[in-house]
């Protein structure tokens, strides 16, 4: 209970200190990130691995901040909590033609998104980005959903990021 609610401080004192910035480094994202997976680890048996690309600097390269969160949030509580310790979570960042790629992939049951009820915090999201794309004056943020019995996976793409 003491490192959960250490964390959960910890976490919501980033959150409350980077809503006040619109793009932060990319090792800030991923350091949240990593304080939120950590308290779901506490909550749900799964693993996590993330890889990035050697030639993207986390330190110079930025993202909106908790752009990421809500779907690695949807990833575990939608699929690898039904997992029974057998849940994979992945976090993949790299360089594609002139854009980053952020893939977020678990291995969970996996949905028919032709039936999707979109959800909250996946609605949100998407409301995000597209007002930070209009804020931007072109669609540089671009997000895809994938889901099979076998996993799902959310890919979002940042043009001309890096």
């Amino acid at each position: 209970a003491s490192i959960y609610l250490s964390s959960f401080g910890e976490l919501l004192r980033e959150t409350l200190n980077e809503s006040k910035t619109a793009l932060i480094p990319i090792t800030k994202e991923l350091e949240n990130l990593k304080i939120y997976i950590g308290l779901e680890q506490l909550r749900y048996s799964f693993t996590y691995s993330l890889n990035v690309d050697k030639n993207i600097d986390l330190y110079s390269s930025t993202i909106p901040p908790f752009l990421l969160q809500p779907f690695v949030e949807n990833a575990i509580k939608h699929g690898l909590s039904k997992m029974n310790g057998s849940g994979e979570l992945s976090l993949d960042i790299c360089n594609s033609e002139n854009a980053m790629l952020v893939k977020i992939a678990d291995n969970g049951p996996g949905f028919d998104t032709g039936a999707l009820k979109e959800g909250y915090g996946l609605s949100l999201s998407r409301k995000r980005i597209k007002l930070l794309n209009r804020d931007y004056g072109e669609e540089l943020i671009r997000l895809q959903l994938e889901s099979t019995n076998e996993g799902t996976s959310i890919l979002l793409s940042f043009k001309y990021w890096l």
